[in-house]
């Protein structure tokens, strides 16, 4: 759209946001993608499990939990692009499995790997590094369970002369910075500024000296937050109020915790179910086997602690679920270890996405109280957007801020200066608007008022 807010990057969720945003008419429409590439997700996960025999409300609770990853959900309202790597990811690895389940190669598996592959590369750096990595992973599991070594080296030759070129292509036309290894080192630093907590992780002493497994395992078995100033573990089972608040504030980036109140016990029941299975002797499931070492194997040399940059770890618990609900073990122990995994899961995603669904209803309530109360004092509306100066966003806006208005037809006027009070800060941002000592009198009702200074946006 012509005048809309501008990027300095453009990966693949960004183009496609601007394009929904194009035939909306709504910069807003663009948001639209990240429910867009859930739905795709769904649509790649329900036929692959069918193929591999899942059928009934495993095949629909399979699919509904595996499409709806915490990370995806909880950016619904947001231009991250975290969510999108989460949603691909998911796309990329049901798709390979799917052609290690079909046997023969058809050209439609190809094509959805390659697209699998292409659009997760070029939504985001980390990106480029997982689809490799697990490219990787499923052209050494196609070797080992493969009969067909032209199978094998047709699809590497795909890999080396379509996926990766492409991915890495796409990727440098978004103007991104270039990769190199000390880009990469730095990145998969704790200690690196704007990847870690806040400024960094360094002052979190103790997290700093574990290795990757123990920190994912600390983060996971943590209480969720949203920037945690120190360890906080609580045991399995145990859920807070305030935990499931940070999902209702619309918090797009919980870092410890992030997967859900819930996750440590669907990780910690659904593996015992699979550790179950293997001490009575039974073979584990081939694609819960697949899915967990391409999960692993891709996350692990990352952020582990920190959900949003390694999204695609949501999917050790499903790899867990396949594995337990694929077995036709009966016992009384496994049934209820089984049944308690599938609960803890399914309660997990669910709390999420109801608690950031009442959100959205919640914030988009306060934001229209607030613009309501602004266009009725002074059209146009004045509105100071200050720029970001230090930190991981330094150089950022807040220049939704006047595209919320702009949106409604309301005209806007920027301040080059910060209003003294009174004045009234628009919802999850910096900006303000200037009040005149009579606001109350614009207020429709004294609920407004209430509600606005419950949530401290008027400073007098």
């Amino acid at each position: 759209m012509k005048g809309d807010p501008a990027l300095n990057t453009y990966p693949f969720g960004h183009v496609l946001a601007g394009f929904l945003a194009h035939i909306t008419g709504s910069w807003q429409g663009g948001k639209g993608i990240n429910l867009t590439l859930i739905w795709i997700c769904f649509c790649f996960i329900f036929p692959t499990l069918q193929l591999l025999n899942f059928s009934g409300w495993r095949l629909w609770f399979l699919s509904m939990v595996s499409a709806l990853s915490p990370v995806a959900v909880y950016q619904i309202s947001c231009f991250q692009i975290d969510g999108h790597v989460a949603s691909l990811i998911t796309c990329l690895l049901f798709s390979m499995l799917r052609i290690l389940a079909l046997g023969p190669i058809r050209v439609d598996g190809v094509l959805a790997l390659v697209a699998a592959f292409t659009t997760t590369a070029a939504c985001k750096t980390s990106g480029v590094f997982y689809a490799i990595i697990i490219d990787g992973i499923f052209l050494l599991f196609l070797a080992g369970t493969s009969r067909s070594w032209k199978k094998v080296i047709l699809l590497f030759g795909v890999a080396l002369a379509v996926s990766w070129p492409l991915g890495v292509y796409i990727r440098s036309i978004g103007q991104y910075a270039p990769i190199d290894l000390k880009y990469l080192e730095s990145s998969t630093k704790i200690e690196t500024s704007g990847y870690g907590v806040g400024g960094g992780a360094s002052h979190i002493e103790t997290l700093k000296k574990m290795d990757r497994i123990q920190q994912f395992i600390v983060s996971s078995f943590s209480s969720t937050e949203i920037i945690p100033t120190s360890i906080h573990p609580k045991p399995p089972f145990w859920m807070q109020r305030r935990e499931l608040r940070v999902f209702e504030e619309l918090t797009p980036d919980p870092r410890a915790g992030g997967f859900g109140p819930l996750y440590s016990t669907a990780l910690l029941l659904a593996g015992a179910g699979c550790l179950y299975l293997l001490f009575c002797g039974q073979r584990m499931y081939w694609p819960a086997w697949f899915l967990f070492l391409g999960t692993v194997a891709s996350s692990f040399g990352s952020q582990v602690w920190w959900a949003r940059w390694t999204p695609q770890n949501w999917l050790i618990v499903i790899a867990f679920l396949m594995a337990i609900l694929a077995s036709p073990t009966e016992g009384k122990t496994f049934r209820g270890v089984r049944a308690l995994a599938v609960v803890a899961a399914g309660l997990n995603v669910f709390l999420v996405t109801l608690y950031y669904f009442v959100g959205m209803v919640k914030q988009e309530k306060i934001l229209n109280r607030q613009i309501e109360l602004a266009s009725s004092l002074k059209n146009p509306v004045p509105i100071y957007i200050p720029v970001i100066k230090e930190g991981h966003s330094a150089g950022a806006s807040f220049l939704a801020s006047e595209w919320w208005f702009v949106d409604r037809g309301m005209p806007v006027t920027k301040l080059e200066k910060e209003p003294i009070r009174p004045r009234m800060r628009i919802h999850k941002t910096a900006a303000y608007i200037p009040l005149p000592n009579d606001w109350r009198l614009s207020l429709k009702s004294p609920k407004d008022e209430e509600l606005l200074r419950k949530r401290g946006l008027v400073e007098e």
